[in-house]
């Protein structure tokens, strides 16, 4: 990931650039002929655009790009490492400006229907974790919101750094599927999100050793465990009559 971005003198973003390099995601499942036909790989740009309206100038350009071994889907496809990328440079650019993290990605939405379902998430999930609110010594929150197919998503993690050691407390999330036929189904789905997410942070990896990847099962790959996973809290913003995701 490569991003560039520009402030102005009361801190909002003018313009913003991502570029961003992967290997196949889809591609590999798909006729060669394929990748010529559609260029980049769909899912490897998954997340990957910049959905703040309020930004006059905006670009993202993906790139396609042949890695030694055969690539494939992961959970959420691209979604996972372009909405950190983005999402990490919104909250740099809010340090530079000056300005609350929260306040600065407000600042960049609009009236649009899109950014009135961001601002609803990011709102209701930083009254959920009482953002601006007192914290324990140690402990900080963290702030991410993306959309999906045309599901919007919000989460703040609240985390703590001890002995080198990062631990996640709680995570706050908000969810706009639209319509919601099954609440119980659609908070299972963000919970699981979450918890594959945190797994991926700090445990799991791939090894290969003379072309052959060494984990076969989960004593070589473990997960999450229920001891180390944190309190999550999930609250449905159901909108519209018709369901998404």
């Amino acid at each position: 990931h490569k991003m560039t971005g520009r402030l102005d003198g009361n801190g909002r973003i003018q313009a913003l650039q991502h570029e961003v390099a992967s290997g196949d995601v889809l591609f590999s499942f798909f006729p060669g002929i394929a990748s010529a036909i559609v260029g980049a790989d769909f899912g490897a740009y998954r997340g990957a655009r910049l959905e703040y309206d309020g930004i006059p100038n905006r670009q993202m350009v993906s790139y396609r790009t042949p890695l030694p071994v055969r690539t494939g889907p992961w959970r959420g496809l691209g979604l996972l490492a372009n909405t950190f990328a983005i999402e990490s440079f919104m909250d740099e650019m809010a340090h530079a400006a000056g300005i609350d993290p929260l306040q600065f990605r407000l600042n960049h939405l609009t009236d649009s229907t899109l950014s009135r379902r961001f601002r609803n998430a990011l709102e209701t999930v930083a009254e959920m974790a009482n953002w601006g609110g007192s914290l324990p010594g140690g402990r900080a929150l963290g702030l991410a919101v993306n959309v999906d197919a045309q599901t919007v998503v919000a989460q703040i993690a609240d985390v703590s750094v001890e002995d080198e050691q990062i631990r996640v407390h709680n995570v706050y999330c908000t969810m706009d599927p639209g319509f919601v036929i099954n609440p119980d189904g659609a908070i299972a789905q963000a919970e699981g999100s979450i918890v594959m997410g945190l797994s991926s942070t700090f445990l799991e990896e791939i090894t290969v050793k003379d072309g052959i990847i060494e984990a076969s099962n989960f004593d070589r790959y473990p997960p999450l465990t229920l001891k180390e996973a944190p309190n999550i809290q999930v609250q449905l913003l159901g909108s519209g009559s018709e369901p998404t995701g």
